[in-house]
């Protein structure tokens, strides 16, 4: 809670306007706010970021938006539990989770672990590292002792995913540069990048970040490939005149010292 109260006075109020309604539905039992450091409300990439976690029957959407009488631009998405809307100009995304949904989840077998959710570490990160706004039980702080305890078997699980998604990736990326074809070479690379930072998280027994932070996080895991940082730039530097069979190379050397990593850590 310190982090939110040193917010700019129009987040915060935001925020005591949304707790104040959020936190009145009986199905609500936490409210938690992720604070990803960008206070600026003219940051293109700003946004207010709230999980609700709920337990039982969510209002309808038509009965959300009646409630959020201060809200603007309201949309919601049918079937994934998200409302987004506008508050005096500042955007606001509401993502609702169901507590036995998490609960099921952390109780699960690994194997079966991403059949919940293919972000499975990113949605652990939040779990783990949101403040939280409101709660009405201790639900949070026993499933926060949870993830600060999980068992081996459940990293191995993400580190096969990620190693097998990013040599999937890298397939693809090698076969687009035989082939000269950009189009499949860029998403081939990306995706590449991001189940090789992946890998690295996991194998670092880390939860993973957001997207956009990725970049700034993973720099700071203890266990890093050597000269991974120059590496990871030159791959993700846009630099049209670097031909895609130099982004290869890159993409697979980085690749077999994170198959490495990923065996030495059975």
């Amino acid at each position: 809670m310190d982090s939110i109260a040193v917010l700019p006075a129009s987040i915060y109020r935001t925020l005591t306007m949304l707790e104040e309604k959020l936190s009145v539905w009986d199905c609500v039992d936490t409210l938690c706010f992720l604070n990803n450091d960008r206070s600026d409300v003219y940051d293109p990439y700003f946004y207010i970021s709230l999980d609700v976690y709920y337990d039982g029957e969510l209002p309808p959407s038509e009965e959300r938006l009646a409630q959020f009488d201060f809200a603007g631009a309201f949309e919601t998405s049918p079937g994934r539990n998200k409302d987004r809307f506008l508050v005096r100009d500042i955007p606001v995304r509401l993502e609702y989770k169901c507590m036995s949904d998490i609960e099921a989840m952390l109780n699960s077998e690994p194997g079966a672990l991403l059949r919940y959710d293919e972000r499975i570490s990113y949605m652990c990160y939040r779990l783990k590292n949101a403040d939280v706004l409101y709660k009405k039980s201790n639900w949070i702080d026993g499933i926060r002792e949870k993830l600060d305890s999980l068992p081996d078997s459940f990293w191995h699980a993400l580190v096969d995913e990620a190693r097998a998604k990013m040599e999937h990736y890298l397939s693809d990326l090698c076969a687009a540069s035989e082939l000269e074809d950009e189009y499949y070479f860029l998403i081939s690379s990306a995706g590449f990048i991001r189940s090789a930072c992946s890998a690295l998280f996991a194998i670092n027994k880390t939860f993973e970040p957001w997207g956009r932070e990725m970049r700034k996080h993973v720099f700071r895991l203890k266990e890093l490939p050597y000269s991974f940082r120059g590496y990871f730039d030159q791959f993700v530097r846009y630099e049209h005149d670097m031909p895609m069979a130099v982004r290869r190379e890159i993409a697979e050397h980085l690749a077999s010292h994170i198959v490495k990593m990923c065996m030495s850590n059975i």
